[in-house]
């Protein structure tokens, strides 16, 4: 349930209250009247005369509807603060549901720049394996003394990329056409990425 729905069911059942208490009051006075009235007219048919001396009014007079009065203007106050708070916790809702379509919107074009650059990068990739799969072949149909020339001038890393891409028989005839130093280091690479394959 929403705040701001408790605040205004609060606030009904307060008023309901006062309400209720201010009508019991006026009730109250009502009656006593009618029983005044009433004792009066049931100990004969004249009313007591009343004398001024012997009737004290009240130090506050009508003292009860200036309370209510009071009261009235108390829950009109706090009514307005809930009204006031209601209308904050509104505008704050407002304000984050804005932000939060922002951040959705935000998001969406994040993933899609992010499925946009996995393509690029799956397109890249793939004419990188196309381009030193050509290689691959095209040193793998030269002949292995010339092949392993380029070889020895490559780093042994390098070299061990292509080499791996190679049939088995055409990779050892260049492996054989290379200084054996180079050899050896190649030779040592492929093995470590078999090893962890």
């Amino acid at each position: 349930m929403r705040p701001g729905a408790l605040l205004i069911i609060s606030m009904v059942f307060t008023l309901a209250f006062v309400t209720r208490a201010i009508g019991t009051v006026s009730d109250v006075r009502d009656g006593a009247t009618a029983e005044i009235s009433g004792g009066n007219a049931s100990h004969g048919s004249d009313p007591l005369p009343v004398r001024s001396d012997d009737f004290e009014p009240p130090e506050h007079p009508d003292g009860n509807d200036a309370d209510f009065v009071s009261l009235a203007g108390m829950i009109k106050e706090r009514t307005n603060e809930i009204q006031r708070r209601i209308d904050e916790l509104n505008e704050r809702e407002n304000l984050l549901a804005a932000i939060e379509s922002r951040v959705d919107e935000k998001l969406q074009q994040l993933a899609a720049a992010q499925s946009a650059l996995a393509e690029t990068a799956a397109r890249v990739d793939a004419a990188s394996e196309r381009d030193i799969m050509a290689l691959a072949d095209m040193y793998a149909n030269m002949k292995p003394q010339q092949a392993g020339a380029i070889f020895n001038a490559m780093e042994p890393s390098f070299a061990a990329g292509f080499l791996t891409s190679m049939r088995p028989e055409t990779a050892a005839a260049i492996l054989a056409g290379m200084e054996p130093q180079k050899a050896y280091a190649v030779s040592v690479i492929i093995a470590g990425r078999n090893m962890n394959n």
